[in-house]
């Protein structure tokens, strides 16, 4: 017996969204300096193909200075909460990938999610797919409370929906 009903679709309306948290290390980081005209554009500080290569090591050292954040809501509880500094290097996307352009092509040097991300992003749409990319260098707990706002903001708009989170090693945060 056969059937004749066609096999069921998918559409991005009837799957949940999806969240890649990479690895730690896995999310490559700008800083934001505007420079001394005030016009230059973001510079990648990692991961550029001359770290990759190890012919160089970037300067990512976090600030070390730590402001009181303490807490008087409630008179019976006074807790201090320190929070470090921030600076001006900014997570932009996840690790994909970083290559050596010479001449008229291009050598791969590292090719960490670049497969990965273009599979869910072919399947289902940049509208469904989304990557978390995280300052690594920054307190986990400070992560982990950016990844609770950007996924109430995904559900949000996803109608409700909440997202299924894919995470990679320490993308579990």
């Amino acid at each position: 017996m056969t059937s004749s009903s066609s096999p069921p679709t998918t559409t991005t309306e009837s799957i949940h969204p999806i969240v890649f948290v990479p690895a730690l290390m896995a999310s490559e980081l700008e800083r934001q300096t505007k420079g001394k005209n005030g016009k230059d554009p973001p510079e990648k500080v990692y991961i550029t193909p001359s770290i990759g290569l190890g012919l160089s090591t970037p300067n990512i050292a976090l600030p070390i200075t730590w402001t009181d954040a303490t807490s008087n809501d409630d008179d019976d509880d006074q807790s201090c909460s320190l929070k470090q500094d921030k600076d001006d290097i900014l997570p932009v996307e996840v690790l994909n990938k970083i290559e050596l352009k010479c001449c008229c092509s291009s050598i791969p040097i590292i090719d960490q999610y670049s497969t990965f991300t273009k599979y869910f992003e072919d399947e289902y749409g940049e509208d469904v797919f989304y990557t978390f990319p995280y300052d690594w260098r920054r307190d986990l707990n400070e992560s982990t409370d950016l990844l609770l706002e950007f996924l109430q903001e995904v559900k949000q708009k996803h109608n409700g929906k909440a997202a299924q989170v894919v995470s990679h090693s320490m993308g579990c945060l």
